[in-house]
């Protein structure tokens, strides 16, 4: 499984993906808030999901922040 934390603000995001075993995939990067920052970040969730798949496992959870 890999897991995507994003730090939300408005002009950036600090985002850092991880796997299941806690195995840090990408360290702390950041994107800005516009689609060339998005495209970056879906780019490295793919090249992440591509590890995770070679080892077997095919599910997603990314999780969003709530807000009120």
């Amino acid at each position: 499984m890999v897991y995507v934390g994003i730090d939300v603000a408005k002009d950036k995001h600090d985002c850092f993906i991880a796997n299941s075993d806690g195995e840090v995939l990408y360290d702390v990067f950041t994107i800005q808030n516009d689609m060339d920052g998005f495209e970056d970040l879906l780019f490295k969730i793919k090249i992440a999901s591509r590890f995770i798949l070679a080892q077997g496992d095919i599910s997603f959870f990314i999780a969003f922040p709530r807000f009120p």
